[in-house]
């Protein structure tokens, strides 16, 4: 028989529900346990006529409330970002030159062809998996204009939530929730094993297929768009009890 499909969704609870709400318009069902939540840090920007480009590697990085800011963005300026599903958030703000990208490493091959002497705005957390300052070689102002704090919780906890929620699948978009994930659960692996893990990346599922988990599925690429595809077509190949 075929098991309900139900996601355990671990981002923060504004993310978690933005994406609670894109499962759902297919049909999958899901429940959130956020293990973590966002600090917004107050910084101050440059003007926007000062600089040739903005980079933003995560969503989180868009709510930032500098009102000023956003009013000088044009549609002139570009804004570079990884993932499609940015280009939304960012047409809400009336940005409309926007180029994104599957990956990190996408973006800097990108701009290793491009003029060297621009200066780039880099919008990005405390806490990264890649560090684009070290990366382009272009002038980078770096901004950091948010910070990841991860919840204390025990993994029984987490253990009681997933067999409550009769979970089937757990959703992983970003490498360091999953860093934070397995060290809560460092005592507990095999019991992740007994479920599907779905990454949004190649790179993500790394880490798991890197431990002896088998049961792995992320899309060709990563974004989720692509994601919830290969999820709908595929599902009854990976769910049998």
């Amino acid at each position: 028989m075929t098991k309900l499909t139900k996601f355990l969704i671990t981002r923060e609870i504004t993310s978690a529900r933005e994406t609670q709400e894109i499962l759902s318009l297919y049909n999958f069902h899901s429940a959130i346990l956020p293990l973590s939540k966002i600090n917004l840090l107050n910084i101050s920007l440059p003007k926007v006529t000062d600089i040739s480009a903005i980079i933003f590697t995560s969503k989180n990085a868009l709510k930032i409330k500098d009102y000023e800011f956003w009013a000088q963005c044009n549609k002139d300026i570009p804004f570079f970002i990884i993932g499609s599903s940015f280009a939304k958030l960012l047409e809400k703000n009336h940005i409309k030159n926007i180029y994104y990208f599957d990956s990190v490493k996408d973006l800097v091959s990108y701009f290793s062809t491009k003029e060297k002497n621009q200066t780039i705005l880099y919008l990005r957390g405390k806490q990264i998996s890649y560090n684009l300052k070290n990366l382009l070689a272009q002038n980078i102002v770096e901004k950091i204009c948010y910070e990841m704090i991860y919840q204390d919780i025990e993994a029984q906890k987490i253990i009681n939530f997933i067999n409550t929620e009769n979970i089937t699948d757990i959703l992983f978009f970003s490498s360091l929730n999953v860093g934070n994930f397995l060290a809560i659960m460092k005592n507990d692996i095999e019991i992740l094993k007994n479920y599907n893990i779905v990454c949004l990346s190649s790179e993500i599922a790394k880490i798991f297929i890197n431990r002896g988990f088998d049961k792995v599925v992320y899309p060709e690429n990563p974004n989720l768009d692509e994601l919830l595809i290969f999820l709908s077509t595929n599902e009854k190949n990976y769910h049998k009890e």
